[in-house]
């Protein structure tokens, strides 16, 4: 279960946290429908089942890209995400046009990840809905966070298709809404 997310409910800017099966029965509607419950962004974490055993492996297959109809995104990562039932979608400003969310095994975090190489409080992820975009910090995590494999310094800037890692294994895919449907709509 190293990695998974475990506390669903509320966070702190009012996102409420989903399955990727709950998102996969949006796409039976259309996008606009999905933008209304997940947000114009989301952070998508893989299910527990599909952790490799190795996550320096993980970390180089996630990170592979691919060019499809919308902007790169991670292929290994899309087969990781979206081919479990159980894997977990962040959406971010669905209720709020812009806030801020924490990761980190605490209880006083938005998200909060069972994963022993996560600090209490390990990273927030900044984001602006109206832009569709978002900023990932570590906040002085042992393991710290990367980005696409590369240690976050300071405050960076995602872009569609990042892969964010927290720790040894806990990773997310940071992506648009109209691509998470448009993949979710071909599977």
């Amino acid at each position: 279960m190293c990695g998974r997310v475990f506390s669903v409910g509320k966070t702190n800017v009012g996102v409420s946290l989903k399955t990727i099966d709950e998102v996969r029965r949006m796409t039976a509607f259309p996008a606009d429908a999905m933008l209304q419950q997940v947000g114009p962004i989301a952070l998508i974490q893989r299910g527990a089942q599909a952790i490799p055993a190795n996550p320096l492996s993980m970390s180089s297959a996630m990170t592979r890209t691919v060019e499809i109809e919308a902007p790169p995104v991670a292929r290994q990562a899309l087969s990781l995400l979206l081919d479990v039932g159980d894997g977990v979608v962040v959406p971010l400003g669905a209720d709020a046009p812009d806030g801020q969310v924490t990761f980190g095994r605490a209880d006083d975090v938005d998200v909060r990840l069972e994963d022993p190489s996560v600090s209490g409080h390990h990273a927030c992820i900044r984001f602006d809905a109206w832009k569709r975009t978002a900023w990932v910090k570590d906040l002085g995590s042992t393991n710290g966070t990367l980005v696409n494999g590369r240690a976050v310094k300071g405050e960076t800037e995602l872009a569609e298709g990042n892969v964010v890692t927290l720790g040894d294994a806990s990773a997310f895919l940071f992506l648009r809404t109209e691509t998470l449907y448009a993949l979710l709509k071909q599977k």
